[in-house]
């Protein structure tokens, strides 16, 4: 990325990786992405992330 001149990047996080019961306890391994957000800082790229929600429709 720092080769081709970009200073961001922009993923999605899976909610349910984080969160895999709701919204109760965090899952530590869901948390364990972040290394893809301090290899971006440490090469001074900004992250950018979305919150992908998986949605059921009746």
């Amino acid at each position: 990325m720092a080769e081709l001149g970009l200073r961001s990047y922009r993923f999605s996080i899976a909610w349910a990786h984080i969160f895999p019961n709701g919204t109760s306890e965090i899952n530590p391994e869901g948390i364990a992405f972040n290394h893809l957000i301090d290899k971006l800082l440490k090469y001074q790229n900004v992250p950018f992330f979305t919150k992908k929600v998986r949605q059921c429709f009746p």
